[in-house]
């Protein structure tokens, strides 16, 4: 879901690579069966649910790197 709303939203300075790849190539994307503010919300809400299992697996300090990943991939903008 990230990787369709970089595509979509960024340039290729800031990702490092072509943008606009999956618009070209009328590739199915959640941001083009959601939108761009439904797929936002659909990742937020994948990143909320990782974050939710997370904490209910009680892996103390160990679930902080995982957690990270889930906040990163929200955050990512290449």
């Amino acid at each position: 879901v990230a990787d369709d709303i970089l595509d979509t939203e960024s340039d290729a300075a800031t990702l490092g690579k072509a943008a606009g790849k999956d618009a070209g190539r009328n590739k199915a994307t959640l941001v083009s069966a959601l939108g761009l503010v439904g797929a936002k919300a659909r990742r937020d809400a994948l990143a909320a649910d990782a974050q939710a299992a997370l904490d209910d697996l009680c892996l103390g300090d160990r679930t902080a790197i995982l957690s990270e990943a889930a906040r990163f991939t929200v955050a990512r903008k290449n």
